[in-house]
């Protein structure tokens, strides 16, 4: 069903002569663990739960190539800037331009793609109401709401089958990745309450915040 509706896109945007224009991303939220570890659903950090497609049509993609490297869904938001011709907006922790990861080009505004030097994206972070993950190309780590702790080399042990959380011959990568994981949970946990902070400038002029009457809104 899914190739049948994408092909019906497809076939709308070359008869309307659109198609050689328009960028196509192909994409999911999640994957999904169908008995895999003896678990359903897609709420803990193994590879067949987190990886998913992720294929593009633009001009600045060599039709056929692929990247190997790790990305995030968050990359999408600076990628689709940069092909609008659009300045950078987002923290390169959160969202790098797949055209920078891969060093196929950069865009410029209203110009074609520049080729240039593979730009390495921070490790990614990933949280589900169970815990949290950060992984690279080549580590995972994982930390749960019951106590429970991984570091799987998915190079070395892509089926994530030994736990080298206390492997002493690993305790220096995971403490380099703890410290990013730590400062990454407290980063999102004060951006999650941003909104709540009173600013100067609502406390002053007509703002509201300092009049009688006010109440806090819910």
């Amino acid at each position: 069903q899914i190739d049948h509706e994408f092909g019906r896109i497809i076939d709308t945007l070359k008869q309307k002569g659109l198609y050689e224009d328009t960028t196509i991303i192909f994409t999911s939220d999640h994957g999904d663990l169908m008995g895999d570890f003896n678990l359903l659903a897609k709420h803990y950090y193994f590879e067949n739960s987190i990886r998913i497609p992720m294929i593009i049509k633009d001009e600045a993609f060599v039709p056929g190539s692929t990247w190997n490297g790790s990305v995030s869904l968050t990359d999408l938001y600076e990628t689709i800037r940069e092909i609008a011709g659009l300045e950078s907006d987002a923290d390169e922790e959160d969202s790098l331009s797949l055209f920078r990861q891969t060093g196929t080009g950069n865009y410029a505004a209203g110009q074609a793609p520049v080729a240039g030097s593979p730009v390495p994206r921070s490790p990614i972070f990933g949280v589900t109401d169970l815990g949290y993950m950060l992984t690279d190309d080549e580590w995972k780590l994982c930390r749960h709401e019951n106590g429970a702790q991984m570091l799987y080399n998915i190079i070395e042990d892509p089926d994530e089958q030994t736990n080298l959380f206390e492997d002493p011959s690993a305790a220096e990568v995971l403490r380099k990745l703890d410290r990013i994981l730590t400062a990454r949970i407290v980063k999102s946990m004060n951006r999650s309450h941003e909104e709540k902070i009173v600013q100067k400038t609502n406390a002053i002029g007509d703002g509201g915040f300092e009049k009688r009457g006010w109440k806090r809104p819910y």
